[in-house]
């Protein structure tokens, strides 16, 4: 009976050339009313999955309960997030070195929980070493990094380089630790196979 919601489905049935199936009507609904009957909102949110290539109606209650939990309400603030994660996503697609594809959800994924705990910079950082140190980059190699620096405390770029720094001090101090050890065993060796002199000299006086 809601005229504004039936004028929500026609559009996604032209947006997504498709009939509107049950399920695709019920993630609309539930949509529709998690954000207080907005049009705006609901009307963006189909052409959001559908730009994504992603019309389901799984993606899209996902996608709204996303925006709901992330405390975005109206639809400049759903707008602007979205912005802001599309800047993100090329920053981040550019610093792997990932060309002419588009991501695969499990890497949206990834990028959704990167931003959700670090700033960018601290994100390409770890873009950056994963592209150094990796063989094959990969967004599972720069996780373990992201991951490490979130156990570690980290918070800015400043924490990083301490870490870095203890880092080199407790190599510094193993290879010197290995080193004082090698010395020890080696003199060791070296007198444990020293030549009995004594024996040899009387071994001559016999002879």
């Amino acid at each position: 009976d809601d005229e504004d919601f039936a004028e929500l489905l026609s559009l996604a049935e032209f947006l997504t050339k498709n009939p509107v199936s049950w399920r695709m009507r019920n993630a609309l609904g539930d949509a529709y009313l998690l954000f207080d009957r907005s049009t705006d909102v609901t009307e963006y949110l189909i052409e959001y999955c559908v730009e994504q290539g992603k019309p389901s109606p799984s993606y899209l209650i996902s996608v709204a309960r996303g925006w709901k939990n992330d405390g975005l309400n109206t639809l400049s603030e759903i707008r602007e997030a979205a912005a802001s994660r599309n800047k993100n996503v090329y920053s981040i697609k550019k610093a792997l070195g990932i060309r002419n594809r588009e991501l695969v959800s499990e890497e949206t994924d990834y990028i959704r929980e990167w931003t959700a705990v670090f700033d960018l910079p601290i994100i390409l950082e770890a873009c950056k070493r994963t592209v150094s140190g990796a063989d094959k980059p990969s967004f599972k190699y720069a996780d373990s990094i992201i991951s490490a620096w979130e156990n570690a405390g980290v918070k800015t770029l400043e924490d990083i380089d301490r870490l870095d720094e203890e880092h080199r001090n407790a190599r510094t101090q193993k290879n010197t630790n290995t080193a004082r050890r090698s010395s020890q065993t080696s003199f060791h060796n070296f007198s444990e196979r020293h030549t009995d002199y004594n024996a040899l000299v009387e071994k001559y006086l016999e002879s």
